[in-house]
């Protein structure tokens, strides 16, 4: 799933072929179509099902490369020790807390390493649980891995280190209680088997309802990008001509636009005709137009995730 994503979002990336954009590495336009958990997307816009999304994503084929290897290894550990079914509520589950902690942080990250970090701390609670020369070798080389991982955080910049301490407790945590009685075909187990399946099912309707919708906008965003820039330059100009009274350098027409830009270009349009007849009412005129556009960028960042600089 997490190479099938990437491959999709290079494959559709908005950015692709702009300067300073990888051929090999979604730009961040890319990653905050597919659900990147930026704070301001997730607190500003009320678009939760990011602390899921972001769980999938991944910035370049390093960090992807990284993750994949250590889902390799770790999920037949933690398999071993829980199966599956408790592998699969503490693999989403220490994701999410994860994202909450970097939430709550302010930092809002990419990548299943919250999660793996869960599945780190769940392994190491069931080697201290169990005990035994098992378990306190499992306990000493699931802290070992953690504590490379804190070393590498403190060493790169980029790594959210809120997201990987935020896994890995609520992963710890979840383990202590998962690593019990397993009472194979009795109720405890009948029941991590239920919430695993209801997991799933929750993952794949946000995945309907919410992800896949957004990322279908991808191609209407150059167009909305592309108008908004425009819709700058003819306000810049309009405010320039009131300032100085010159009107030579106006725009001759301001375009119709994409769907769901009518209300500024309207007001756009009225204050351009005012500002070119020189009439009294282009201060009043451009007020309001400034005002329905500032309205508009608000409604780009949470419908197409454009911030443009």
């Amino acid at each position: 799933m997490i190479v099938g994503i990437y491959v999709l979002m290079l494959m559709l990336d908005p950015a692709r072929g702009d300067p300073g954009t990888g051929r090999f590495e979604p730009s961040g336009v890319a990653l905050d179509m597919f659900g990147a958990a930026d704070p301001i997307l997730v607190r500003g816009c009320g678009q939760t099902w990011r602390l899921l999304a972001s769980m999938f994503l991944h910035a370049d084929l390093v960090h992807l490369a990284c993750n994949a290897v250590a889902l390799l290894m770790l999920i037949p550990i933690a398999a071993g020790a829980f199966g599956i079914h408790r592998t699969v509520c503490l693999y989403f589950a220490s994701g999410l807390c994860g994202a909450l902690l970097s939430q709550w942080h302010g930092s809002g990250g990419v990548g299943a390493s919250g999660a793996l970090c869960g599945l780190i701390g769940a392994c190491a609670a069931y080697g201290r649980r169990r005990g035994g020369a098992f378990g306190q070798e499992l306990l000493r080389r699931m802290l070992g891995w953690a504590a490379c991982i804190a070393i590498l955080g403190l060493a790169v910049q980029r790594i959210d280190n809120a997201g990987h301490l935020g896994g890995f407790l609520g992963g710890a945590a979840l383990g202590w209680l998962a690593a019990g009685a397993r009472a194979r075909g009795g109720r405890g187990d009948r029941a991590w088997t239920f919430a695993a399946r209801a997991t799933v099912v929750s993952a794949l309707l946000v995945a309907a309802v919410f992800w896949a919708p957004f990322i279908l906008r991808i191609f209407e965003r150059r167009d909305m990008d592309l108008y908004w820039r425009q819709a700058v330059r003819t306000l810049s100009a309009v405010a320039a001509s009131l300032e100085d009274g010159k009107t030579a350098d106006l725009p001759s027409a301001f375009p119709d636009g994409p769907t769901g830009t009518e209300g500024v270009r309207d007001a756009v349009r009225e204050a351009l005709e005012l500002a070119r007849r020189r009439d009294p009412m282009a201060r009043d005129a451009l007020a309001q137009a400034q005002s329905a556009f500032s309205d508009w960028s608000q409604s780009l960042l949470c419908s197409h995730a454009l911030v443009p600089e």
